[in-house]
């Protein structure tokens, strides 16, 4: 018995061992079956990371990253040094790709800078790796001098002027054919051509569903010559000149294994598992599957699950994807079924809006990450619209939106989702790519894979033909149909999206009726190649300042063009060095436009003559402050110098040394800014004598540059405070302090921040302020700062019986009396208190007791995108305001319904609360604005009003529930803007303008051209201030009339007028950030 079960132990070992030999043969045996047909069609074999390798990585490290840029040298530096580094252009992409390779390095050694097309072109042996990408070839050639441009399959021409068509991205002024192929003569002839569209036709007509007529037939040949004559108007003649017949059908057949690669998986996982040979054991059985499993997945892992027919049928929609480089094809491919990174994720979820240019996708693509897509829906969306393997701008046009909505399903309720999700991403695409984006969803794909995938894939949307209504409106002329060859041009020669021609031509619709050859293509290449600059600076130049692609460039023996004029006058006139100029035109554009004789010439002659400024200097005031070149010389800088002559007696000389010094005081506004800052001066330093203020203006000129309220009265309250510390007295710290600034004025060119820390570190280390603010003749460093003396200062203070923070919170009461003078009014500092102060108040609105009621507000407004050098002009905006009561966020939840329901009756568009972690989580309102033509002012000045608006609504509440006819209601509301504060801090006339019926009937009696202030908004703020002061508030639901307050007062504050402390600084910036949100949120929605 123990004998018979030796022996079947014995057997069913043999039978494990010969099974799972069995396994490893076939194993061997399909993997050489694999690696034969994958080196029969070209199928690179080199070793990526996969998306099984990605999970096993995901599971060692919660949060990819990407490497660091040690990493990557280590890895460079690495390489065999006898590998060669090789620039090619990606289409799939549209971006030139720089990559190490030694394969058939001995034959590239013996090739010039340029090399011919050849396997090292796809650069997927085992030997290349990927370095970087880059959107413009110049980049990548000052990085990477060595490298050796790759040529394209593709046919060129000599000239770029003669087909602009084949310009490759990103090329800057090198031609286009010094990466493409040159055209073989007896390859370009009729009959070739008419060959391939001939078999591209029989392609087409192979794919159909519908059965054929039979060969020979009249309707057949009528069918081809239909096809025929599509594709003609469809591909170019010189995408046609480098195939043949045997090149087309190699590529079909590739083509044809890509889209059916993730099947084949299956189908051989399938087989694998139904094999007999493999024995009885589940267990062996179940390895020798996942092992083979594991290899069909490394070998297929760029392709879909299309079937034979599926993928002949995608092909025959699409034929001109025959046409294209199968590795490009299978790079698309990849990108679109890869993982998505979870920081790319994050990013395209919190900026939804804005197009994202300078993340290399193509590494990234080539480190595993891409744009998320399963399988099955990337073979669904291509199944559907095959135009997404697109790699030619031309070749990007979907369907007609009837079949989307007809064999799709794409309802209307889906494309107005898509263009609340997508926002400005859409704007100057074709309407057919909506709905492309709109069934993408409909099948799964979220949002945040679409927005990465038109962000990494450029030729995935059209340019729409049509200008639009914005462009349309306006009086200038434009063209009602836009050349999209044009458009496609501007598109690769600048690397911009859709979004970004839709706003050149909103800007300058000129540019709707440029030819190409005539006017852009030449324009451009005549910019950079002479004022120097690189494809990236040409780039924000344009997009900055559109109308300089109608330049004149060419010159003749009677008339110099417009562009040589103005570089001969900087180079020469000004003395500028080309850095200089490049960098002056980089801060404005506008510089290229100007007019020599009427603008630039007399105020360079001013500089120099007048105010006795030596040639030598003049280039650091142009490349510091070009802006000062577009001002009105009599209107605008003449009579600011007189201004600042007269009120500090300077001499020419005198200005001119004020004007090197700080170049951007011309610049500033003289009623906004010089004017303040000298009767403050005046005021608080007792300075009688103009050339008192004059030297000290001549001394440290950067104090004009700083703002009253913000800087200079806060640095003053700063050093009196630490007198007063010292033991002086009020009179004797004032006279002191005075005594400090006149003989140190650069004290006040300093940052708040900076002097603060030095006055705690005296204060600290026992010194005399009088002594230690003595002007050096050596500089310092400024190695103090807040964190460096926090420690110290907590020691101090213990020491002495101080509590941290006294000293600092006290640093900025005004002791001062704040007059009116020369009608410019400074803020009443009388009520200042601080943040700690406000937040003690308690919120009396709902106790039934007649005690006066105090509510503050905080208002802050802001835009999205900003408007810099960085965004392009045009480019649409958002606003959003967001609004606290720090009352209310110390109260909690106690009244946290009634303030939701005074925000809801007071905006339209409140933003959801979604993430509060770095928020307060009570009395604070965001919302989005909600008028057109949205600015920063714009958004300021309806913040405030939004915050009158729910103090109304909050009063409301409370006069429905007791009687309010004998308590008094104080309404503070602070804001961070002095253009806001500027237009609201006169109570009086604000009343007096809302007392009028109309806008028309009111006289507006401020500063500067009217339309500076906003009537369309601040009408409606004074008509709504003008009802709660006069108790004419009405319940419209009852028709009756409510009394909110015995005397409501409505006081608009500067919120320098708080003492300033941390507390404070924290939560300007929370308001401010919470403002920004909101305008993400309005731009997102719109």
């Amino acid at each position: 018995m123990i004998h018979k079960q030796k022996l079947n132990i014995s057997k069913n070992r043999r039978i494990k061992e010969k099974t799972f030999n069995s396994g490893r043969q076939l194993i061997l045996r399909t993997a050489t079956l694999w690696f034969s047909l994958l080196s029969y069609l070209s199928i690179p074999c080199r070793r990526e990371t996969s998306a099984m390798d990605l999970h096993k990585f995901d599971e060692e490290k919660d949060s990819p990253t990407f490497p660091s840029q040690e990493e990557d040298e280590s890895l460079q530096s690495s390489l065999s040094s006898s590998s060669r580094t090789f620039i090619r252009f990606s289409r799939a992409f549209q971006r030139h790709v720089v990559y190490n390779c030694t394969h058939h390095n001995q034959q590239a050694q013996n090739q010039g800078k340029f090399l011919e097309t050849d396997l090292s072109v796809y650069h997927d042996c085992q030997c290349d790796q990927t370095l970087e990408s880059f959107l413009f070839l110049d980049e990548a050639m000052s990085k990477y001098p060595n490298a050796t441009l790759i040529k394209l399959v593709d046919v060129g021409v000599e000239h770029d002027e003669d087909d602009y068509d084949t310009v490759l991205a990103g090329m800057g002024t090198l031609p286009s054919h010094q990466m493409l192929s040159e055209c073989d003569v007896q390859c370009a002839t009729e009959e070739a051509r008419l060959k391939v569209l001939s078999y591209l036709a029989s392609i087409t007509l192979s794919g159909q569903r519908m059965p054929l007529p039979p060969p020979g037939s009249s309707y057949l040949k009528q069918m081809r010559e239909t096809v025929i004559k599509r594709l003609e108007s469809e591909i170019p003649h010189r995408r046609l000149y480098s195939h043949t017949r045997e090149s087309i059908h190699r590529n079909y057949d590739r083509l044809v294994d890509i889209l059916t690669r993730a099947r084949v998986r299956r189908v051989a996982r399938k087989v694998m598992g139904n094999e007999k040979s493999l024995g009885d054991d589940d267990d062996i059985n179940s390895k020798i599957i996942e092992g083979v499993d594991s290899l069909l997945m490394e070998l297929t892992k760029a392709g879909l699950c299309f079937t034979e027919g599926g993928a002949r049928a995608v092909i025959a929609e699409f034929p001109q994807v025959c046409l294209y480089v199968v590795r490009e094809v299978e790079d698309r491919i990849r990108f679109m079924t890869l993982p998505i990174h979870e920081q790319i994720r994050k990013e395209h979820m919190e900026r939804r809006g804005m197009a994202k240019r300078d993340v290399d996708y193509y590494s990234m693509m080539r480190k595993g990450y891409g744009a998320g897509l399963t399988l099955q829906q990337a073979t669904q969306a291509i199944r559907a619209v095959p135009q997404f393997l697109s790699m030619y701008h031309e070749d990007s046009k979907k369907p007609s939106m009837l079949y989307f909505y007809k064999e799709l399903g794409v309802s209307p309720q889906l494309l107005e989702q898509a263009r609340l999700e997508l926002g400005s991403r859409l704007s100057g695409c074709d309407s057919s790519d909506t709905y492309s984006f709109a069934y993408l969803n409909s099948i799964g794909v979220d949002w945040v894979n679409i927005r990465l995938l038109m962000d990494a894939v450029p030729l995935i949307t059209f340019c729409d033909k049509e200008p639009g209504w914005e462009v349309l409106e306006k009086s200038s002329p434009v063209r009602s149909e836009l050349d999209v060859g044009m458009l496609n041009f501007l598109r690769k020669r600048l690397q911009i999206y859709n979004s970004d021609l839709h706003a050149m031509i909103k800007v300058h619709s000129r540019i709707s009726s440029y030819k190409v050859c005539n006017n852009i293509l030449p324009t451009l290449n005549a910019i950079q190649d002479r004022l120097m600059v690189s494809s990236r600076d040409l780039q924000r130049i344009v997009l900055r300042m559109p109308s300089i692609t109608g330049m004149s460039i060419e010159s003749t023996d009677a008339k110099t063009s417009a562009l040589d004029a103005r570089i001969d006058f900087f180079i020469n006139e000004a003395n500028l060095s080309h850095n200089d100029l490049k960098e002056a035109l980089l801060k404005q554009p506008s510089l290229l436009q100007y007019s020599i004789d009427t603008t630039l010439r007399p105020k360079l002659q001013f500089l120099v003559e007048e105010l006795h400024i030596d040639k030598s200097s003049i280039p650091r005031i142009i490349r510091t402050s070009p802006a000062i070149l577009g001002l009105s010389l009599t209107q605008n800088i003449m009579p600011k110098i007189a201004i600042i002559q007269e009120e500090c007696n300077l001499s020419s000389n005198d200005i001119g040394i004020i004007v090197v010094t700080v170049p951007s005081i011309l610049s500033l506004s003289l009623k906004k800014k010089i004017k303040p800052c000298f009767e403050f001066l005046r005021s608080k330093l007792q300075l009688t004598n103009p050339s008192d203020l004059g030297s000290i203006i001549l001394s440290s000129p950067r104090i004009l540059m700083h703002g009253v309220d913000t800087s200079l009265s806060p640095k003053l309250q700063m050093i009196q405070q630490a007198l007063l510390y010292e033991g002086l007295s009020d009179t004797r710290s004032i006279s002191e302090m005075i005594s400090i600034v006149k003989k140190n004025p650069s004290i006040l060119a300093t940052s708040n921040t900076i002097l603060r820390a030095r006055i705690d570190k005296y204060i600290y280390e026992g010194k005399s302020l009088k002594e230690s603010f003595k002007p050096k003749s050596v500089g310092r460093k400024k190695i103090y700062t807040q964190q460096n003396i926090d420690k110290p200062m907590r020691e101090a203070s213990s020491r002495v019986g101080v509590k941290k923070g006294h000293f600092t919170t006290n640093s900025n009461r005004n002791s001062f009396d704040e007059t009116k003078q020369s009608g410019t009014s400074m803020p009443d500092l009388q009520h200042s208190s601080s943040l700690r102060d406000i937040k003690k108040l308690p919120f009396s609105l709902y106790d039934f007791q007649n005690e006066p009621v105090s509510i503050v507000a905080f208002a802050s407004g802001s835009i999205f995108p900003a408007d810099d050098i960085n965004t392009v002009r045009g480019t649409r905006r958002a606003g959003g305001i967001a609004i606290q009561f720090p009352q209310l966020t110390e109260a909690g939840e106690v009244f946290h319904s009634r303030f939701q329901d005074a925000t809801r009756l007071s905006f339209g568009m409140i933003m959801p609360r979604t993430d509060i972690s770095n928020l307060p989580q009570y009395g604070l309102v965001q919302a989005g604005f909600p008028f057109l033509r949205p600015s920063r002012a714009r958004c300021e000045l309806y913040a405030c009003h939004g915050a009158l608006k729910v103090t109304l609504q909050l009063l409301k509440q409370t006069a429905e529930e007791k009687n309010m006819r004998d308590v008094d209601v104080n309404i503070d509301i602070y804001t961070h803007s002095t253009y806001a504060w500027n237009l609201l801090k006169d109570s009086e006339i604000l009343l007096d303008w809302g007392s009028a019926s109309t806008v028309e009937d009111v006289h507006f009696d401020i500063p500067g051209p009217l339309s500076l202030a906003n009537t369309d908004l601040l009408f409606p703020l004074t008509k709504t201030m003008h009802r709660m002061a006069n108790n004419a508030v009405i319940n419209r639901s009852r028709n009756k009339r409510l009394c909110i307050g015995r005397t409501v007062n409505i006081r608009f504050q500067y919120i320098g007028d708080l003492l300033y402390d941390e507390e404070i600084g924290k939560v300007t910036k929370e308001l401010q950030y919470a403002a920004k949100k909101a305008a993400i949120w309005q731009y997102e929605r719109l």
